[in-house]
């Protein structure tokens, strides 16, 4: 740590240095006492703020587009009384907006293979009142590639595993191609985010759903207000739906 301040000393001046300091000291050791408040992500009710956050410039409260594309594919495919399957839980937001398209007739079953993250879709789907559609697995699908918390615990399921549903939506960073070659699902709609980073190129996983019998119908870039880093690390969404 000490080398690392050394380092930004050097390149940036004391003043960073001070600013990097306080903002390490709020994150690491203030924030995780303060009580959680309630922000919106794209219309959706989340406990993803701290009582301090509204004080400090690098936590952003309220974000309208966080997941854009993942949002407005589950708001174009997903229909009442459709079972939708989820790959990667994040923040819940997609849970939740699958489990209003498809009402109270629905099912949504979402797998997360980070504890950390399971807690958070656990507690976005309660806050938002629709856990009585929601299941919630602690699981890892294909491999673990990018995840957010423990993982010990997590069963680990195989894509031919995948229970029969109207709509796949893989957010899973890398883990979609393995699925998406070995599953045996034939949902009517799948959405897929792709990770470049991780190897799952956007032209890779468009051969993948061909494959599997799948059109496109749209592509674009995973969150249009994150455009550059999305675009620079291969993030998009594609929305394809079955031939």
């Amino acid at each position: 740590m000490l080398q690392k301040a050394a380092k930004i000393w050097r390149k940036d001046g004391p003043i960073t240095l001070a600013k990097r300091g306080i903002q390490f000291g709020y994150d690491s050791g203030f924030r995780p006492i303060l009580p959680k408040r309630v922000v919106s992500y794209n219309s959706i009710p989340v406990r993803a703020s701290r009582l301090g956050d509204s004080i400090v410039p690098w936590h952003t409260q309220d974000i309208p587009g966080y997941e854009n594309a993942l949002v407005e594919g589950i708001q174009k495919y997903v229909e009442p009384g459709d079972t939708v399957v989820i790959v990667g839980g994040g923040w819940g937001v997609s849970t939740v907006m699958a489990a209003r398209q498809s009402g109270s007739n629905g099912q949504v079953i979402t797998f997360e293979g980070g504890a950390e993250s399971v807690t958070k879709v656990k507690d976005t789907v309660q806050l938002n009142d629709v856990d009585d559609r929601v299941s919630i697995r602690h699981a890892i699908v294909a491999r673990a590639v990018s995840l957010r918390g423990d993982s010990d615990d997590a069963q680990a399921v195989s894509p031919t595993d995948l229970p029969d549903c109207d709509v796949l939506v893989l957010d899973c960073e890398g883990a979609e191609i393995g699925i998406l070659e070995e599953m045996e699902i034939r949902p009517r709609a799948v959405v897929v985010e792709t990770h470049g980073i991780y190897d799952a190129l956007k032209a890779v996983v468009r051969d993948k759903l061909d494959c599997a019998g799948y059109k496109i119908d749209e592509c674009m870039v995973a969150e249009e207000r994150l455009r550059d880093i999305c675009e620079e690390n291969g993030i998009y969404v594609l929305y394809s739906i079955r031939r």
